[in-house]
């Protein structure tokens, strides 16, 4: 659900539901904002993924061909409402 989340450009699915996607602004470009693409990022997460309690972290590399992988750990409620931790990556500009 995290990478679905991540594969949506916020505002792409505007004829279905406006508010679902991330926000990639602040990644974009020479010199990215990655602070704010955390932020981003975070707030896409928690809002529309809701078994999802926490992010506890993400970090962005760049790699050589020119891709952002981002990597996140979270913190979710599994379908026995107990927490679990769980690791991801995403692969902007794949």
């Amino acid at each position: 659900r995290i990478r679905a989340t991540l594969d949506i450009y916020y505002g792409e699915m505007d004829n279905l539901d406006s508010e679902i996607g991330s926000d990639y602004s602040n990644m974009l470009g020479k010199q990215p904002d990655l602070e704010h693409a955390t932020d981003d990022m975070e707030a896409a997460i928690t809002a529309q993924v809701p078994e999802i309690q926490t992010v506890d972290s993400i970090t962005f590399t760049k790699d050589k061909n020119r891709h952002l992988i981002v990597d996140f750990e979270v913190t979710y409620l599994d379908e026995d409402d107990n927490e679990q931790q769980a690791k991801g990556g995403y692969d902007i500009g794949a």
